[in-house]
């Protein structure tokens, strides 16, 4: 190898580096110290956040059975509530009203269960006006029952749309199953409405949040059984639970920002 072929070799070698470097830097400024994204429309989980307002909120979370699922022995449900949470108030929504209560003994969170237009995208969606009517937010946190993103995408605009109508305080949640189909609906919504969007990716990838089969929960009159179907299991605990409710709660908090 003469001089000239080893300094254009040493050239090359010095320029992916220094293009390495550059992308690694690129990479950690899109972060701040909590892993969490800079982009200010994008709530991820991390410490919880304090609540700059103390005015009374009333919250109603759009969601599917993790939000409330009524009694149904057949799957071996007993309870009324976020499905897999132990007890009633450990569910994400009540954890969440819990948090919103600290700073407003009157604050509410009341959970408004969709899983048919997640399976029936294309449904009437007039049935939920007396159920969101005069909130002051709503979060909406589905996903997790959609059969086809493609048809899901154009109507879930459409229940955006008509949460918009009634507050202009709209979250959207991702999804707590992976599913990178529907995390690009949710997201893109969310950035194509205006809407704070809320990522759960770094809560559904621990391993301590979802239930185990012998796992022990309580029925609607405060009697306990185990988990023993597989259904329940692909819920979040009452550790996934909380870390939902706080992930929530930060991403109301940044609209007081």
């Amino acid at each position: 190898m003469n001089r000239s072929s080893f300094t254009c070799i040493i050239g090359i070698i010095m320029k992916k580096t220094i293009f390495l470097m550059l992308s690694i830097a690129a990479l950690f400024s899109s972060c701040d110290g909590s892993g969490s994204s800079k982009d200010e429309n994008v709530v991820v989980a991390g410490q919880e956040k304090e609540l700059k307002t103390k005015e009374v909120l009333k919250v109603a979370c759009i969601g599917n059975s993790i939000t409330k699922h009524g009694y149904l022995p057949s799957v071996g449900w007993y309870g009324d509530w976020g499905m897999a949470a132990s007890k009633e108030e450990n569910d994400y929504c009540h954890v969440l009203q819990a948090k919103l209560k600290k700073y407003n003994a009157s604050s509410s969170v009341t959970a408004v269960p969709i899983q048919d237009f997640e399976l029936n995208p294309s449904r009437s969606l007039d049935y939920l006006d007396s159920q969101i009517t005069g909130a002051g937010i709503i979060v909406i946190r589905i996903g997790e029952n959609v059969q086809d993103a493609s048809v899901f995408g154009g109507n879930f605009l459409r229940l955006v749309d008509k949460c918009k109508n009634v507050t202009a305080k709209v979250l959207i949640v991702g999804s707590f199953w992976e599913n990178d189909a529907v995390e690009t609906v949710l997201r893109n919504v969310a950035n194509t409405s205006g809407c704070k969007y809320v990522s759960l990716s770094s809560v559904r990838s621990r391993t301590d949040v979802y239930p185990q089969k012998g796992d022990m929960l309580y029925d609607r009159d405060g009697n306990a059984y185990k988990i023993e179907t597989d259904f329940i299991l692909t819920h979040p605990n009452d550790k996934g639970m909380s870390l939902i409710a706080m992930t929530i709660f930060n991403g109301i908090a940044s609209l007081y920002d």
